[in-house]
């Protein structure tokens, strides 16, 4: 096929057995497969990694019980998830330990995702402001973890993923065939043209400010604002002062993202951050 598909997998037991067993058949048969232990290298850097994965336009991914309730794991998730056509480029395989398919164990998991983030929210309590440019990221993470758990795995839940053991019957054929088609539709659906592409991306944003400010309302509370701009807008975060209203530091990023021509960019990073509210309050160009 000559075209890329990446693997999401927690290390170690059944999950790396299943994966290294994908990976000699797919090779046989000339398939790209990227995966972190052979394609990061020394001093490469994991998030980036993660975020390539995130944006592949196929990728396997074999869920375990140590996956969901792995923060990296589940960054990989959620980065594919908020890339769009999430069912189109996901191929699970899910294994026995994973309780997604039962109501009960997929709470224990939110549950677990919510006493990470408790355990953050108490030490940037214990530390204050000064704790975020030391668990700031950690905390982004557990977050928008929990914020999307339950958007994600009811996907999961609901795509025919086949057991382990099927696959291993076919030698997983029914996932190459499936592979090859997404792959082979990926390539027809990059037809654009660039000039129309140039086009589109030349069109003149008219933001609707009223919903943008909404979004942040609605969207965060005064702790995660703070950890939102200190990560993304430093400059924004550095004018605050103790005690100010959140409706005035949201409007002091809001008018900085405005006159840096950052609306874009602001977007992106509320979307990723909290997903959800960002469809709530959609559109917010006219």
């Amino acid at each position: 096929m000559g075209r890329e598909v990446f693997f999401s997998y927690a290390w170690g037991g059944e999950s790396e057995n299943i994966v290294n067993e994908i990976d000699k058949i797919f090779q046989q048969k000339g398939i790209n497969i990227i995966r972190d232990k052979r394609d990061l290298g020394f001093k490469g850097m994991i998030t980036d990694f993660m975020n390539q994965i995130g944006k592949g336009k196929a990728v396997i991914v074999v869920i375990s019980d140590k996956y969901l309730k792995s923060p990296y794991c589940m960054y990989e998730l959620l980065e594919i998830y908020k890339n769009l056509q999430f069912q189109e480029r996901i191929f699970p395989i899910v294994l026995d330990d994973a309780k997604i398919f039962d109501p009960l164990p997929r709470l224990q998991y939110l549950k677990h995702w919510q006493d990470k983030k408790k355990e953050l929210d108490e030490a940037i309590k214990e530390f204050g402001t000064d704790a975020i440019t030391v668990i700031g990221d950690d905390y982004k993470t557990y977050k928008k973890i929990f914020d999307n758990f339950g958007e994600v795995i009811n996907i999961l839940k609901d795509i025919n993923s086949l057991t382990p053991q099927m696959h291993k019957d076919s030698n997983f054929e029914q996932l190459i065939e499936k592979l090859a088609s997404q792959l082979q539709m990926n390539q027809d659906n990059n037809s654009i043209s660039d000039v129309e592409k140039k086009n589109n991306s030349n069109e003149k944003k008219e933001y609707i400010i009223p919903k943008i400010r909404k979004l942040f309302t609605e969207g965060f509370d005064d702790e995660a604002l703070n950890i939102f701009c200190q990560s993304y807008f430093s400059e924004v975060f550095n004018n605050f002062s103790v005690g100010q209203p959140k409706a005035t530091k949201i409007m002091k990023l809001i008018d900085h993202c405005t006159r840096f021509g950052k609306m874009d960019e602001l977007l992106q990073y509320a979307k990723d951050e909290n997903e959800h509210q960002y469809n709530v309050n959609q559109p917010y160009t006219k």
